[in-house]
């Protein structure tokens, strides 16, 4: 993935205020951030939902035991670990999209929800 953005911060790329933090990208050699502390520079964001990567604090505190605990899809076909859960997950069984939404606490279904980019609020489509 190409980044598209690159900040210049001051104040430790810890915020929206920080492009690269705002746009779901770490910060790389071409920002000039100083103590730069954007909490994406360790991952690698593409194994990840939108979801997970706004809530990435969280995610990176989860145990082995909450991130091997199951949870049942909405479909019915089948239990997933939450680990796999954090990016978009493929039912075996029905072929339809889900991934762990930290917002509701549930299994989202990607094809019938909408979740908005900054968690502010979620509605049903």
């Amino acid at each position: 993935m190409e980044k598209n953005y690159n900040c210049n911060c001051k104040s430790g790329c810890i915020n929206s205020r920080c492009s690269c933090y705002k746009n779901q990208e770490p910060c790389d050699d071409k920002c000039g951030c100083g103590e730069c502390k954007n909490p994406l520079n360790s991952i690698d964001v593409e194994e990840y939902s939108i979801c997970a990567l706004q809530n990435i604090n969280i995610v990176k505190n989860l145990s082995q035991e909450e991130l091997d605990e199951g949870y049942e899809l909405p479909c019915g076909c089948e239990q997933v670990k939450l680990k796999y859960l954090l990016k978009e997950y493929e039912c075996k069984g029905c072929g339809t999209l889900y991934w762990y939404s930290f917002c509701w606490n549930v299994v989202a279904q990607d094809d019938c929800s909408w979740h908005c980019e900054i968690c502010k609020g979620s509605t049903e489509k």
